[in-house]
């Protein structure tokens, strides 16, 4: 269809004109600014429809364009609802079919109705899948529904359509109709419901009735009335047979008896369980009666077949709209009415003793009102892929892709006899590039000793490798220089050449090499040779020995070595090696006390001796100076003998190496004091100082002060040689004669503090 072409198409219709009234023709034109109408003639009515094509979710407008009174009005039926308006829009969100019906009234003229019909497309299913969703990174490849092609896809597609309900005739079921007047409420309904009609299809001529038939049985017919109520009772309350008193002993209305059917005569009761039902007969109203005269009970069975015979018999009951009262009147204009909705038969029973059946009843609308079936049938009318970015060529239903590595969808599109559009996507990955990152081992002094590790990553694993010698494999080793030339298949099949140069290297040899240093000066250095490159056997010659052609040297001192190499293919190599020289450890230790008391000789060692980097110590011994001995590290001994004693303390390391280091004890005997009682510091050079006299004590503990009798400070001293001379130290004065008093502070060797006090008498 072409789309966003205003295209018309034109109703025409006339209107009779009525006697009283000049009614002028109106040719109302409905448009549509998106769709064009396609018109098709029904084959079974000759009428011609207009059908709008869409697309779910597509939106119909519709405008009436015409030259019209301004009290011409249009009424749109649709879904079931009415609304006045000159134009009509609404958005179809499924498929099917639609009826929209447009009344168009003129005041004083008669009512144009006209039918649009719109086909809405079903969503058709597709399936498309491949045989390959796998390719190769930046090669060209075909997709298409071909078997020939690189990615074979297969599309399976199901469409759908739609066919509307049949306008069949629809049947009432059986009603029992017992005695009115004893049997409340004395009206009996059955109702039958028509929705095969479109909506707002409205009747505007009675004779669009053909007949309306009962087959029932019923005495005294006179005491009944029926009524045909529509689905506007205003519009369509037909009153079929009214209440009579009608008598004889015929089976006929009009031969003389009083009976429909043959009846039960003068059954009675309310309930259908005890009153059997007679033989019922076939009666039927029309606009255009054919006979009076009633047919005979076998039609029933014959109709129920569906074989109606040409001599169907009908009452000259007519049927018209409640407007017209009369068969006579009917050039009056008729009230429209629907067909669609529930149309009842009203049975009222007005005298008893009789009771009645109805077991069928329908109407017969003429051929040309009743909706004809229509049906469509969706199909796919083209089918192609959608431009992408890395598309080479699209040729409708097959591509060239050329993809990156990723992920890739294309988009495979198929189109309706509607016009409607529907797509599927082809996911197509495309693996990574295969990356080979070559590791080269070169050839050394033409030593056929060259390597090639492609080291191939990326690409789908396996990996196949062919080399342009007998060659095969990821890792070709034991090669000399030259060009290699290799093709590396992946398992997709993708494919990547390349080469690599072997170069025979004539560069020294190399080494890794292990020095052990010497410690002090034992000679007990070591050097280690591992060949890394080359060819064994390898030949040494050392710098310090003539003999020596091995890839160890030992017992060496500090210094500088040297060595040449060389290996079974010719080629050299010369290291220039150091060995240090590591010192020993060094001794060290101290002492709680360097003199002790005999008594109470306890002396703690406090060990500090250490040992160079790349050392540890692994043996401490200690000799106390009397022939006894320890190896803690850090000891404790009790010299309880007076004497001097010298400790030493020597340390080795784990390489052999020692240190010593001596320190001295002395232990002595208990402290004493003597204190002078008088001294003369009169300069004679006899008895001049005040000089007590400390021994074992520690004498950097020692402190000493002098008071005279008013208890002042008149001298002090820490230095246990010096004495009072007799002056003053407060004013400088010579002192007087006169008693004084001491105070000496001191700590001994058994780490006690002491006090000691007394007096003396200064005397010139």
């Amino acid at each position: 269809m072409n789309k966003y072409l205003l295209l018309f198409f034109t109703i025409l219709y006339s209107l009779t004109l009525n006697a009283q009234n000049d009614c002028q023709q109106i040719s109302p034109i409905i448009s549509s600014t998106l769709f064009s109408p396609t018109n098709e003639v029904d084959s079974i009515s000759g009428v011609t429809y207009t059908y709008y094509d869409l697309c779910q979710g597509q939106t119909l407008s519709l405008e009436t364009n015409s030259d019209f009174p301004e009290t011409t009005s249009f009424e749109w039926s649709f879904n079931n609802n009415s609304f006045e308006a000159e134009n009509f829009e609404h958005t179809f969100n499924e498929s099917g079919g639609y009826i929209i019906t447009v009344n168009v009234s003129e005041e004083g003229c008669p009512q144009y109705s006209n039918q649009i019909r719109v086909r809405v497309g079903t969503i058709p299913i597709i399936n498309v899948s491949s045989d390959l969703s796998l390719v190769c990174p930046g090669e060209v490849a075909s997709l298409s529904s071909n078997t020939s092609s690189d990615v074979n896809f297969s599309i399976d597609i199901e469409t759908d359509g739609w066919e509307s309900e049949p306008g069949e005739n629809i049947f009432s079921e059986p009603l029992f109709v017992p005695d009115g007047p004893n049997c409340p409420p004395g009206a009996y309904y059955s109702t039958i419901t028509f929705n095969s009609f479109p909506d707002g299809q409205l009747i505007t001529d009675v004779n669009f009735f053909e007949r309306v038939c009962i087959e029932m049985e019923h005495s005294y017919v006179g005491d009944l009335t029926i009524n045909l109520i529509g689905p506007d009772p205003q519009n369509t309350t037909v009153v079929l047979l009214e209440d009579q008193n009608i008598t004889g002993n015929g089976n006929g209305l009009n031969n003389g008896g009083a009976n429909l059917g043959e009846p039960v005569i003068n059954d009675s009761g309310c309930d259908s369980i005890n009153n059997p039902a007679g033989v019922g007969y076939i009666y039927c109203w029309s606009p255009n009666p054919s006979t009076t005269t009633f047919h005979d009970s076998n039609w029933a069975a014959d109709f129920a077949l569906g074989d109606v015979p040409a001599s169907v018999i009908e009452t000259n009951t007519n049927i018209y709209s409640a407007y017209n009262n009369s068969f006579e009147n009917i050039s009056n204009p008729i009230n429209p009415s629907t067909f669609n909705g529930d149309w009842t038969l009203e049975v009222i029973d007005d005298y008893g003793i009789d009771n009645g059946w109805v077991f069928q009843w329908w109407i017969d609308f003429a051929p040309e009102v009743i909706p004809a079936n229509w049906s469509f049938q969706n199909n796919i009318v083209e089918q192609y892929f959608l431009d992408e970015e890395n598309m080479i060529a699209n040729y409708g239903d097959s591509i060239l892709i050329n993809p990156e590595p990723g992920t890739h969808n294309y988009t495979y599109e198929v189109v309706d006899n509607f016009g409607c559009t529907f797509n599927e996507e082809i996911e197509i990955t495309a693996t990574s590039y295969i990356n080979p990152n070559p590791i080269v081992t070169q050839e050394e002094c033409g030593g056929t000793d060259g390597q090639i590790d492609l080291n191939i990553s990326g690409g789908t694993p396996d990996y196949t490798v062919t080399w342009d010698s007998e060659l095969t494999g990821e890792i070709i080793s034991d090669i000399s220089a030259g060009t290699y030339f290799y093709t590396i298949t992946d398992g997709l099949g993708c494919e990547i050449s390349g080469n690599e140069t072997i170069q025979n290297i004539e560069t020294g040899l190399t080494f890794d090499t292990e020095i052990f240093d010497d410690h002090c000066d034992q000679a007990i250095g070591e050097i280690i040779l591992t060949p890394t490159n080359g060819a064994y056997p390898y030949n040494y010659t050392w710098s310090h020995s003539d003999t020596n052609q091995d890839s160890t040297a030992n017992n060496l001192f500090e210094g500088t070595y040297e060595v040449f190499i060389l290996d079974n293919d010719g080629c050299e190599g010369n290291l220039s090696l150091n060995i240090d020289n590591i010192d020993g450890p060094t001794a060290f230790f101290n002492q709680n006390f360097d003199t002790v008391t005999y008594v109470d000789g306890i002396v703690d060692f406090l060990n500090f001796s250490s040992a160079a980097n790349q050392t540890e110590l692994v043996n401490n011994q200690w000799s106390f100076g009397n022939g006894q001995f320890s190896n803690l590290e850090s000891p404790s001994y009790n010299f309880n003998q007076i004497g001097n004693y010298f400790v030493q303390l020597t340390v080795t390391d784990n390489f052999g190496c020692s240190d010593s280091y001596i320190r001295e004890v002395v232990a002595v005997e208990d402290y004493f004091i003597w204190t002078p009682s008088a001294f003369t510091p009169n300069g004679d050079g006899k008895n001049d100082l005040y000089i007590p006299r400390f021994h074992n004590i520690i004498e950097e503990s020692f402190e000493f002060f002098i008071y005279d009798k008013w208890g002042k400070l008149v001298y002090e001293t820490t230095d246990i040689n010096t004495g009072w001379d007799g002056i003053r130290q407060d004013n400088g004065k010579a002192a007087d004669n006169s008693s004084y008093s001491f105070l000496a502070k001191f700590i001994t060797y058994k780490n006690e503090l002491k006090k000691k006090t007394g007096s003396f008498l200064l005397l010139k």
